[in-house]
């Protein structure tokens, strides 16, 4: 099944009316003042209109046509200030036109004809910026995209064919006008923006790749993204092991073992700016952010491995050190979920050698918890993501030589982990990085072609990502308002990806 909901600002409703797209909706059908019900039925829908007693009571017949459909949105469509229906969730839907009370099934003549199979939602907002808000349907084939043209007439929004749509994207050329897209396989949400400017894009997904369009001059332009890597400013100093994090829109990177330098890099300057120095000069640290607060765990310098917890602050640009690891380790993996900092492997450099336990640390109680569930095996180096209150990690084992194509999920609330097998990665992987973008999870560090490939948590996929232009290691990384940025493992360059160009408007694919 395929899901759309576009979450506006709350478009027009009526006195006392509840959440307009329901089996039972409310509306004022005969401008009394009085909230009557309609039932919606895949045999057709009941009307029930309310009484001065507040009552309610059927409609006599005639007052609504038999449209099937398994959902309902009282709206004045037509701008007559009175209460017009639309029902659908049964096959391609129904406009009703409000006649006087009476209500008038007008979706031929409205324009609202389309092939894109049963509609399973729909909603408003202004494509063309005209005071109209347009109609966007979610269909079981297609979304289906109508120009208002006011009075209850609509048109398709058509597509246009010409001259490339923008840097890092292309159309498909030669196009027709239609009012529906490519089959998506997955639903979308495009969040609070009215009114949406030219230039805006909003993507779904089809079954070979992100498909998305960009409004240009009032037309729905469809194109196919190419996003593509570019160079960004070069750190101010040299790293060995750097490490860091994205916190308050910036990325926080430490330069490793061999400095205590510290910098952040503001995507909207696009510049670096010199911090207080770390504590320790240490590489192979496990890192997670939680708010304004960096938590810096583990590591080694020269001297070996490290149980020291490091906390930064982005706001007051100062360092406090927290309660100490329950073990010394170097190359753990970290994430933040649900304001906690879970910490997985890494290895001792001792006897004991990699590590299987799992830790986790509450910053409001300054302290440690030893779980219950261990990774599969012991290994360290690997890279670890929260994606839907879940800790993914990905590969794994320098020291311990195995593990590195491994894919496990940690589940916090019930404090279990799942193998999804030995071989789940492409390729294999140690001393990587991951970052969450646009509902994916980006991992560079891999044994592939590029050192970047893109996984899908919701279909257990993955697809080849695009050529890096420095390949050599991955340190920091992190997701900045539009784009991705990596830094290298040892040495001074920032790789930045843009997923989609024009920069997309607040997009999350479900």
């Amino acid at each position: 099944m395929i899901s759309l909901t576009l979450f506006l600002l709350a478009v027009p409703q009526f006195s006392q009316s509840p959440a307009p797209h329901r089996l039972l909706a409310r509306g004022d059908l005969n401008s009394d003042g009085r909230m009557d019900l309609y039932v919606a039925h895949p045999k057709g829908g009941s009307l029930f209109l309310q009484g001065a007693d507040g009552s309610l009571f059927p409609a006599t017949a005639g007052r609504v046509p038999p449209v099937p459909g398994r959902a309902s949105q009282w709206r004045d469509v037509d701008g007559d200030g009175d209460a017009d229906l639309l029902v659908y969730g049964a096959d391609s839907g129904h406009l009703l036109r409000n006649d006087g009370g009476v209500l008038h099934d007008v979706t031929i003549g409205a324009g609202l004809r389309h092939t894109g199979g049963i509609v399973e939602e729909l909603d408003w907002v202004d494509l063309d910026g005209d005071g109209r808000e347009d109609l966007v349907l979610c269909a079981e084939d297609a979304a289906v995209f109508f120009r208002n043209l006011g009075a209850a007439t609509f048109e398709p929004f058509g597509f246009e064919s010409s001259a490339p749509a923008s840097r890092g994207a292309r159309r498909t050329p030669g196009r027709p006008s239609a009012p529906g897209l490519p089959p998506m396989t997955a639903g979308l949400s495009v969040l609070g923006v009215p009114g949406l400017p030219s230039g805006t894009v909003m993507l779904w997904d089809s079954p070979v790749a992100p498909v998305g369009f960009k409004l240009r001059g009032g037309s729905l332009d469809l194109l196919t993204t190419t996003p593509s890597w570019s160079v960004g400013p070069a750190l101010p100093g040299s790293t060995a092991y750097s490490y860091g994090a994205v916190a308050g829109g910036k990325l926080v990177v430490m330069a490793g073992v061999t400095s205590t330098d510290t910098w952040s890099f503001d995507p909207v300057a696009g510049a670096w700016t010199t911090l207080a120095p770390a504590p320790n000069a240490v590489g192979k640290v496990a890192t997670a952010a939680i708010g304004r607060f960096i938590y810096c765990a583990g590591g080694n310098n020269f001297s070996g491995p490290t149980d020291a917890l490091s906390i930064y602050d982005t706001q007051l640009d100062t360092w406090t050190a927290g309660a100490s690891l329950p073990l010394a380790i170097t190359g753990a993996a970290a994430c933040a979920i649900d304001g906690q900092v879970y910490v997985f492997g890494g290895h001792d450099l001792g006897s004991s050698g990699s590590q299987d336990a799992i830790y986790r640390y509450d910053p409001g109680t300054n302290s440690w918890s030893t779980l219950g569930a261990k990774l599969s095996f012991s290994r360290d180096l690997a890279a670890c993501v929260a994606f839907d209150g879940k800790a993914f990690l990905f590969g794994g084992g320098f020291f311990s030589g195995s593990g590195d194509q491994v894919l496990e999920v940690y589940d916090p609330v019930a404090d279990t982990l799942t193998s999804l097998g030995n071989s789940a990665l492409p390729g294999s992987l140690t001393q990587g990085s991951a970052v969450v973008a646009n509902s994916e999870i980006h991992v560079f560090g891999m044994s592939t072609a590029f050192g970047h490939d893109i996984y899908d948590p919701r279909r257990n996929s993955w697809r080849t990502g695009f050529p890096i232009p420095d390949p050599s290691g991955y340190g920091a990384a992190g997701f900045l308002v539009d784009r991705i940025g990596v830094t290298s493992l040892s040495g001074n360059s920032l790789s930045e990806f843009a997923p989609f160009d024009p920069p997309l408007y607040l997009i999350e694919k479900k």
